[in-house]
């Protein structure tokens, strides 16, 4: 190996070198900070549950501002006894078998049975909770950590890829301040290290030796200084950035919307508050994809067929939907089979010059069905008209006024205990009694199935206008539910 005496120029050095290693210094620093503040919040939302606590991913946005969708909210058992109002409670929905209802305990109803409502919504929940269905009271929310639950419920495959890819550039970024922290790493070329000439540095040159002391202590000096402002970076932005896990804060209402806790990313005069537990709701808020996610947040997305067509919004019109009359109509593609149910109601925001199937039930879950009825839809006349199968066809017509005027109509259907009624704007304009719907199973259609035996059957079976908010629930809305619906708007 050949050895040389290092010239004096070499001995001199620049201040961009330094400039250069100090911003390697800084972003690696904070990287490696991002990638601890991922790992705690994780570690804060999993941990829990090795000493019985539950965590959970919060769907919707019931619970805003406390609480916003992709928050997990970890649960901590306690005693009935222990249960008082102003608790967040995560309980068994007695709306939904199987599923958990993370709401506010705010009264105690008949038999000691809890009534909660979510902070967004304006009504207390329809059914209250037993005691003994209560798994926890809410103690710690971690923001943001259940959002990759959410795109894989809504099949936002490209937000996880870039979350992927962006993880990935993280990681490589904290890896690339290694020689400036190591300077007795090899030097490389580009291709592979060069060890072949060494600088001889003997104890008999003074200036060698104060030399290299000074290039330790500037390196020493840089690592430091990079570091100390990574760190303030970091501190800073997380002053105005999401909060970190909240442990307080359950036990009261914030009515600050400029809250840390509220998604700073979301416009919430684009996206209604989800009540009344629905089994699914669709409210288009998407900017494209032919895949509708369920706001309910029971999994029920949606698929927009070919004659479907997105129409984006802003703060004074809601996104929508547009059914060009022929193809258009959104089917429940990730839905299993069900029973068509004998309580139930069905709601839409409907524009319209025409007319056609909003909502309806049958045993195609995207053809033509040849069993069909629990069906809203827009007659000949443009008269809101609901029909259920019972024995023979059952309409229920709205008396008077037609819909399809090209204005925005509020729109639902009700059926509960054999009474079947209409509602248009939020009032109720027909019904009728001793109506018991057949039993068989199939899908909920939006947009399209067959109306073929229907009173005032319009020209076309395919809805031809605008949709907004269509939603179906598992309960007979009561006529304060709906005008509350209709007052809340699209």
């Amino acid at each position: 190996m050949t050895t040389i005496a290092a010239p004096a120029a070499a001995r001199a050095r620049t201040s961009l070198p330094d400039v250069l290693a100090l911003a390697r210094v800084v972003v690696a620093t904070m990287a490696r900070g991002v990638v601890v503040m991922v790992l705690g919040l994780a570690l804060w939302a999993a941990v829990p549950a090795a000493i019985g606590w539950q965590p959970t991913t919060e769907m919707t946005g019931s619970m805003e501002p406390r609480l916003t969708p992709g928050d997990v909210v970890v649960s901590r058992p306690v005693a009935a006894s222990a249960l008082h109002v102003g608790q967040v409670l995560l309980a068994e929905d007695p709306d939904r078998s199987g599923a958990l209802r993370l709401h506010r305990f705010v009264a105690t109803g008949p038999d000691s049975a809890l009534i909660t409502k979510g902070d967004a919504n304006p009504d207390d929940d329809s059914t209250p909770v037993r005691r003994s269905a209560v798994h926890g009271v809410a103690v710690l929310r971690v923001p943001f950590v259940g959002l990759p639950v959410l795109w894989i419920r809504d099949h936002e495959w490209s937000k996880l890829l870039l979350l992927a890819v962006g993880a990935a550039v993280v990681l490589a970024v904290t890896t690339i301040d290694r020689r400036v922290r190591n300077p007795a790493h090899p030097v490389t070329n580009g291709t592979a290290a060069t060890p072949a000439v060494r600088v001889r540095r003997t104890p008999a040159d003074p200036d060698t030796r104060r030399g290299r002391r000074r290039t330790e202590r500037r390196h020493r000096r840089v690592v430091r200084i990079g570091t100390i402002a990574a760190v303030l970076l970091v501190t800073g932005g997380l002053t105005v950035g999401p909060a970190a896990a909240v442990a307080a804060g359950f036990g009261s209402i914030s009515a600050d919307p400029t809250s840390t806790l509220r998604a700073a990313t979301t416009f919430p005069c684009l996206a209604r508050t989800v009540t009344n537990s629905p089994t699914f709701s669709y409210q288009f808020s998407a900017a494209t994809g032919t895949i509708e996610a369920d706001a309910a947040g029971n999994g029920r997305t949606g698929t927009l067929a070919s004659g479907a067509t997105r129409v984006g919004g802003t703060c004074a019109d809601s996104p929508y939907v547009t059914l060009d009359g022929v193809s258009g109509q959104v089917t429940g593609a990730s839905n299993a089979r069900v029973t068509a149910p004998t309580t139930f109601s069905l709601e839409a925001w409907i524009r319209t010059t025409g007319g056609g199937d909003v909502i309806s039930f049958g045993d195609s879950q995207s053809g033509t069905s040849s069993a069909y009825d629990r069906t809203l839809y827009i007659a000949s006349n443009g008269r809101a008209s609901f029909g259920v199968y019972n024995d023979s066809t059952e309409v229920v017509l709205a008396p008077h006024g037609s819909v399809a005027d090209g204005q925005w109509h509020h729109l639902v259907a009700t059926l509960g205990a054999g009474t079947m009624t209409v509602y248009v704007d939020g009032v109720a304009t027909g019904s009728t009694t001793g109506v018991a719907p057949p039993t068989y199973s199939g899908w909920w259609r939006v947009g399209y199935d067959n109306l073929a035996t229907w009173q005032d059957r319009p020209s076309t079976d395919a809805f031809a206008g605008d949709l907004d908010d269509v939603t179906v629930y598992p309960t007979a809305l009561t006529a304060a539910q709906v005008a509350t619906l209709d007052r809340q708007g699209r």
